[in-house]
């Protein structure tokens, strides 16, 4: 039986017109919301992927909206929404990235070719897979975390590749704890980061290819059967020109919004918008390779 995906319809974009009120729709704006709470913007953002209405509703609640709020919310954008049946087959997982690496994935999870692509906003992905180059941009990590799904890294640096870690919301360090560490480590990181966006790695190259896809394969299909993962707290990473891979352990950051996640019930920090964050000066955390 299928039901209905509540989705802000993708013609209109959703802008800051400061830090504490947005609009949905550029040259043509068709809802207006001000002194907007970061409850709604984790909806807004679920908004945007796509989402059933009892799993916004239960979104909401572990926010702290209640549901008169939450509907009258609905209201006010309701001329941005569209509704639309959701798949009958549960997609399970899906490989956000492009490239070798996350063809080679994709193929080894299907088992055919061409390999089928899932919708990111799909409601049924119990996994994604990010696949980048030097950094994973955070607009990446935070749409999976915002809704509590749990997203494997696959990274290629410049002379090798991670493949980890699995991020499970509320069980273990996040993306952007790795982050907040290397920005600890080296302040000038956050600039470097960003100058590594859409960069490609020349790393990316056979065989290494076939080692961290098996590998990454394997992890999605372990997690997906409901087996514990050993890489919530680790990754392994790989040099380019060694068959053997190195395990690295991580933690969560102190001061890192996931650990709210973890069964209290209060909304993520700052850092975690289901949406891209609001004009500001400083300069975004970027998960390192």
């Amino acid at each position: 039986m299928s039901c209905m995906l509540l989705r802000l319809d993708p013609r209109y974009p959703v802008v800051w017109r400061d830090t504490t009120s947005l609009q949905i729709g550029a040259e043509t704006p068709v809802a207006t919301l001000s002194n907007v709470s970061r409850p709604l913007e984790q909806v807004i953002g679920a908004l945007m992927a796509g989402i059933s209405r009892p799993q916004l509703e239960r979104l909401a609640s572990r926010l702290g909206l209640e549901s008169e709020e939450l509907a009258t919310f609905l209201e006010r954008i309701s001329p941005a929404l569209v509704s639309e049946p959701t798949k009958r087959k549960a997609l399970g997982w899906v490989v956000d990235g492009s490239g070798l690496t996350a063809d080679r994935i994709a193929s080894l999870l299907t088992g055919t070719e061409p390999t089928p692509r899932g919708s990111t906003g799909a409601a049924n992905i119990t996994l994604a897979i990010l696949v980048a180059n030097h950094v994973i941009d955070p607009r990446r990590y935070i749409r999976w975390l915002s809704r509590d799904i749990p997203h494997l890294a696959v990274i290629y640096t410049d002379t090798g590749a991670r493949v980890g870690p699995l991020v499970e919301p509320g069980a273990g360090p996040c993306l952007h704890c790795l982050a907040r560490q290397a920005a600890e480590h080296d302040a000038a990181w956050p600039a470097i980061a960003s100058q590594l966006l859409g960069q490609g790695a020349a790393s990316e190259r056979e065989p290494l290819v076939s080692t961290v896809a098996g590998l990454a394969a394997r992890v999605a299909e372990a997690h997906l059967a409901g087996a514990k993962s050993e890489l919530t707290f680790s990754s392994v990473s790989f040099d380019a020109h060694s068959p053997s891979g190195r395990r690295v352990e991580h933690r969560q950051h102190p001061d890192c919004g996931c650990r709210s996640l973890s069964g209290n019930g209060s909304a993520p920090s700052a850092g975690y918008r289901g949406l891209a964050a609001p004009p500001t000066t400083g300069t975004a955390a970027i998960a390192p390779g």
